[in-house]
């Protein structure tokens, strides 16, 4: 349930730009799971601020969301701390579906120039004793 990441497309390279795809699938990733609703928020000192609100296609995926991401500059600079670096410029992707528990990812990283995908493990709600409790999860990143 952690992030990947890949070079962005040329198309989508803008100053401080990165992207996201988040993908949804079930039963160990046999199944997709499409129109499932994801919203991507961040944390401002205002409140949580919604930035992109979208459904997954049929095959489970919702492409190429621009955002802005970590400057790249900024991840090689020993001075700056990476944790608290990263924390500032991630999102929260909340992942819901009628059928599937609600999956909330917490400190979803996205870096200048890079296509990152979150990848979402959905639980059916009929396997669940609290079917109205979202899955949150707590992303830690860390300097390679």
């Amino acid at each position: 349930m952690s992030i990947s990441c890949t070079e962005l497309p040329n198309t989508l390279k803008n100053h401080h730009t990165g992207a996201l795809v988040v993908q949804t699938f079930t039963a160990k990733r046999a199944h997709p799971v499409p129109e499932a609703e994801v919203k991507i928020s961040q944390n401002t000192p205002e409140g949580e601020k919604v930035i992109f609100k979208g459904e997954t296609d049929i095959s489970g995926k919702l492409f190429s969301i621009p955002l802005a991401g970590v400057k790249a500059v900024d991840t090689l600079n020993p001075k700056i701390d990476f944790q608290d670096l990263v924390r500032r410029n991630s999102y929260t992707i909340t992942v819901s579906h009628p059928e599937y528990l609600t999956m909330i990812f917490y400190n979803a990283p996205v870096f200048e120039g890079i296509l990152s995908i979150q990848s979402v493990d959905m639980v059916p709600k009929i396997l669940s004793t609290s079917p109205n409790k979202p899955v949150e999860i707590h992303q830690k990143q860390q300097r390679i």
